[in-house]
């Protein structure tokens, strides 16, 4: 299962993933744009959530690499999370949109 991840991932993405008892119940995703670390996605499924799976995937996933950047929707509960991590807002965007 896992090998048929890493042939879909190639650089510059990072996959890491979370085991308990040979189960995934979480993973991260990474990229390397120019130097700058992006996390993509982050997810741990949602009976696992609480037991810093989430933070122990970041840190094993983020080693030796910095700066850190995400983009995190204003509303989205998860903002907690990335401060307790020492993550800083330093952008707020708005969203438009058009339609005809």
């Amino acid at each position: 299962m896992i090998s048929d991840l890493e042939d879909k991932f190639d650089e510059p993405f990072e996959f890491f993933v979370a085991e308990i008892n040979k189960e995934i119940v979480g993973f991260i995703i990474l990229e390397n744009n120019e130097g700058k670390f992006w996390i993509c996605n982050i997810m741990v499924k949602k009976n696992c959530q609480g037991q810093n799976i989430g933070e122990k995937l970041f840190n094993f996933a983020i080693k030796n690499k910095n700066p850190i950047y995400l983009w995190v929707n204003v509303k989205n509960p998860a903002i907690k999370f990335w401060e307790r991590l020492g993550f800083k807002k330093v952008l707020q965007e708005e969203l438009m949109i058009r339609k005809l």
